[in-house]
């Protein structure tokens, strides 16, 4: 399975601050993913949001997952779940 890279960890937070409905933290994950260190802060502004913090978390493990699953079908396989 290819790693996943910063592109779609990016994109990642880029599609949950835009899904927000909360405008100010929405600004405030804005501002925070630009430039070096976007990562970082991005978790950093989160952590004073723990309910933001957890729907992230699930948001993200939601997308890579998705991601295994689509190279598993680009590569003919078809995961099996239990």
């Amino acid at each position: 399975i290819p790693r996943q890279d910063s592109r779609d960890g990016y994109r990642d937070m880029q599609e949950y601050i835009w899904a927000l409905e909360d405008e100010r933290l929405q600004e405030l994950l804005d501002i925070a993913i630009q430039g070096s260190g976007a990562f970082r802060r991005f978790k950093d502004v989160l952590t004073r949001y723990p309910e933001a913090r957890a729907e992230w978390f699930r948001f993200r493990d939601e997308r890579e997952a998705q991601r295994m699953i689509d190279w598993f079908a680009s590569v003919g396989i078809e995961p099996e779940f239990t």
